[in-house]
């Protein structure tokens, strides 16, 4: 038996305080990154069992990075949107390609590479019998 493993990095954008933010991420052991023009954005993993999480004293669970849609968005400056992507695998059963966009509202978008291929086959060539990439 094997373990998903991933890697997830962001985009670079502004954010209203950057030391708060940098704490946010720590706490889901993520790094810090920086661009020339002042943005930030960051780096984790590769993650074994599973992505960026982080024990909540609040909840009594574990909580996993990107279904921290309130607490991103209270970072990000407005009109900012921060892209997480992640891509993993286990011992390539089956691939994981998945990207999520938050903006400062607390708002997040999500797209699969597996479904967004799916919805493109349907629309541009109809219904087809597509079989998933694993096994």
């Amino acid at each position: 038996m094997a373990n998903y493993v991933c890697s997830v990095r962001s985009n670079y954008v502004r954010v209203k305080d950057e030391q708060a933010f940098k704490d946010f991420i720590e706490d889901f052991d993520c790094e810090l990154i920086r661009d020339t023009d002042g943005r930030v954005g960051f780096v984790c993993g590769p993650w074994d069992g599973g992505g960026p999480h982080s024990y909540s004293e609040e909840y009594g669970e574990y909580v996993q990075l990107v279904d921290c849609e309130e607490e991103i968005g209270r970072h990000l400056c407005e009109g900012e949107v921060l892209v997480i992507e992640e891509v993993g695998s286990e011992k390539m059963r089956y691939l994981v390609g998945i990207s999520y966009a938050y903006n400062h509202k607390g708002e997040c978008l999500f797209v699969s590479m597996a479904s967004a291929l799916r919805e493109k086959v349907a629309a541009e060539w109809g219904a087809h019998n597509v079989s998933a990439a694993a096994y």
